[in-house]
């Protein structure tokens, strides 16, 4: 005849050993997705083309756990980067630029714009 005590301690090591079974399956086999459908992803964004000045760019919604990708999505294109009135990406032509215009090329320092006396108050 099986004791109190000795009956507990069978049913607690049942327990424990269930415990570490579901702990395996969940956690040593990351990328079964089982992590996933019960705690979440864990979710990151992965650029996958760049923007540039002409196309937009495309990045994908991943999870850590899993690695499924679990959306596309769209990236705005970037602005030109005018130098000397061309896009220095993509050699797209500034229309707003004016040669030996606007520049600051050997003539007076511009000049501060507003109230600048509220900048220097004593």
């Amino acid at each position: 005849m099986e004791t109190k005590n000795n009956k507990m301690g069978k049913i607690i090591l049942l327990i424990l050993l269930l415990i570490l079974a579901v702990a395996a399956v969940l956690f040593a086999i990351p990328k079964t997705g089982i992590r996933c459908r019960i705690f979440g992803h864990d979710i990151f964004h992965e650029i996958k083309d760049e923007p540039t000045c002409k196309e937009e760019g495309v990045a994908r919604i991943k999870c850590r756990k899993c690695g499924k990708t679990l959306d596309v999505i769209q990236v705005e294109r970037k602005e030109h980067n005018y130098k000397d009135g061309v896009c220095t990406v993509c050699g797209e032509k500034d229309p707003t630029y004016e040669p030996g215009g606007s520049g600051s090329e050997g003539g007076e320092d511009p000049q501060p714009t507003g109230n600048i006396d509220k900048c220097y108050r004593r």
